[in-house]
């Protein structure tokens, strides 16, 4: 059979490629690695309930995200924020006044970074640097934050942070792409009205998986794994 497309890899964005490229009239043809559709999105089960193992959060600044879920008519939930978090990290052990220096170099910290985020220019269409930032594209964050961020807790919370938001090894992401990922999103502290159902994340009822799985129904064994 001739194909019109070949989309290579099954997780959303491959997906929704094929989908669309599917209601165009296109014949397409989708390869996926894995045994399974989803790519990062995989959930398993733990007894009765879902437990997702990859991607698993919607957040504010996600509507496209809400917009595809709604469609395919995928609900979620509000994720619980009650109860006390805990971070467990060297400055527990530095006592009242190691805990105030910590605060105070964090503080510091990430008013630099607001900074340089705010420095960098974003339209809905393209991204504009001044002169001068595209040069950051050519710093990884972690070496940055080890030449920058003289505070070892500080440095090690700002690490943790990017390693949460990006999956990545900090050596391998570039300043500039985690100042314009900050940018926006809406900095450390994004703001702005909850979900619908409130809470600022949610998770997907039967898992974040759910989603691939229900694109993958129409296409049928146009998905080809392994």
């Amino acid at each position: 059979m001739i194909h019109d497309a070949i989309v290579v890899g099954a997780g959303l964005s491959g997906l929704v490629c094929a989908r669309r490229l599917t209601d165009a009239g296109a014949r397409v043809l989708v390869l996926e690695a894995r045994s399974r559709v989803g790519g990062r999105l995989h959930t398993g089960a733990l007894g009765d309930a879902a437990i997702d193992l990859g991607g698993q959060w919607m957040s504010v600044d996600q509507p496209r995200l809400l917009a595809l879920a709604t469609e395919l008519g995928v609900r979620s939930a509000p994720q619980p924020r009650t109860g006390r978090a805990i971070l467990d990290d060297s400055a527990r052990d530095r006592g009242l006044f190691g805990q105030l220096a910590v605060a105070f170099a964090q503080w510091r910290a990430t008013r630099r970074i607001g900074r340089m985020m705010r420095s960098i220019e974003i339209d809905a269409t393209t991204v504009a640097w001044p002169a001068g930032v595209a040069e950051l594209d050519a710093i990884a964050l972690g070496p940055w934050l080890a030449g920058t961020i003289r505070h070892p807790v500080v440095r090690e919370r700002l690490t943790l942070h990017a390693d949460l938001v990006f999956a990545t090894d900090t050596a391998s992401l570039s300043l500039l792409a985690y100042l314009a990922r900050l940018r926006t999103t809406g900095g450390f502290a994004p703001r702005g009205p909850d979900l619908p159902g409130g809470g600022r994340e949610h998770r997907f009822v039967g898992g974040a998986q759910t989603l691939a799985l229900r694109l993958a129904e129409p296409l049928g064994d146009t998905v080809r794994f392994d």
